[in-house]
């Protein structure tokens, strides 16, 4: 809803008039008393509309009886598709879509098919606003690997019992091999060996991750100091992850390439960077049909799993 209110804001000329309003409700209650005065809204409504529908359709007709009387909704074998599809925004008779703007397209889906109103209102924004999709693409260490430097920290961003852990090992162990790989959990009494091995990786071109940087914010200057000092070798990388900290120092911060880890919205989108994360070769591995089946039910279980954690009671 906020991406529909900044294209309002940005792009007025995309709504006409009374439209913005019929779609928050705020002539609700005009339509409905016009609705009232119907006998029957049966009779008036074409019969392919759903009966719990017809309310919303008659608001919509007496609203905009010009708009309605072009999308000449009484010819059910133009709007059968429409009727049936479970992407029925994508399916608007395409003598029709050329003749009603696209927040019209959204209103009707509003009206007739609420059940895919946020997907009509995710299609609209994302073409106002010139972007491929809404939401960022499912974050791939692989794909970040690209842009990374051996002068550069990167920071990861987790929230609680998030880690990227595992991910980082298999990226090191396809891109500098498992033995280049170094992690540090920090805690009580292991800055000395941070720094120690920081120092070896540095000369060696290894890899090395500090984890839960958030339990040291004290010892942060002093990493500070020796990242400003390092002279790395090509090929070394650095990952720092903590959780958000008011007394994370803000230069390290400023110097660090800076990404979030968090299971991301939805099952669709957990399942996609599952996916993401994982090679053709590891699915298809043996040539079973009933690996790729096992697997897809693994992140299945897993991405339900993520999105369950949203309603346990978080500890502050």
């Amino acid at each position: 809803m906020f991406a529909m209110h900044f294209v309002r804001g940005m792009h007025p000329d995309l709504f006409q008039e009374n439209e913005w309003d019929a779609f928050t409700g705020l002539v609700v209650g005009d339509m409905v008393r016009k609705a009232d005065s119907q006998k029957s809204l049966r009779e008036q409504i074409p019969s392919w509309i759903d009966q719990e529908r017809l309310g919303a359709v008659a608001m919509f007709k007496s609203t905009f009886p010009g708009l309605y009387q072009s999308l000449c909704l009484s010819d059910s074998d133009l709007w059968l598709s429409f009727s049936r599809s479970s992407n029925c925004e994508q399916e608007v008779p395409p003598s029709i879509a050329k003749k009603i703007k696209p927040f019209q397209q959204v209103l009707l889906v509003q009206a007739i098919r609420p059940d895919r109103l946020q997907s009509a209102m995710a299609a609209f924004t994302s073409q106002a606003l010139g972007m491929r999709e809404l939401s960022p693409p499912p974050l791939n260490l692989r794909r970040l690997y690209s842009e990374t430097l051996e002068i550069e920290p990167v920071l990861i961003t987790i929230s609680p019992g998030a880690d990227p852990s595992q991910e980082l090992l298999e990226l090191a162990s396809e891109t500098v091999g498992r033995d280049n790989y170094h992690e540090v959990a920090m805690g009580q009494g292991q800055a000395d060996v941070a720094l120690a091995t920081l120092r070896e990786c540095s000369r060696s071109g290894d890899w090395l991750c500090l984890k839960n940087l958030h339990l040291v914010t004290a010892w942060l200057p002093l990493l500070e100091k020796e990242l400003n000092v390092l002279q790395p070798k090509a090929g070394f990388r650095l990952w720092l992850t903590a959780e958000v900290h008011p007394k994370f120092p803000p230069i390290l911060l400023q110097s660090s390439l800076k990404i979030t880890y968090e299971a991301p919205p939805g099952l669709k989108k957990n399942l996609l960077r599952t996916y993401e994360s994982w090679s053709p070769e590891q699915i298809s591995k043996g040539g079973l049909l009933s690996r790729a089946q096992s697997l897809f039910c693994l992140a299945w279980f897993h991405a339900v799993c993520q999105e369950r954690r949203n309603y346990i009671p978080q500890v502050p």
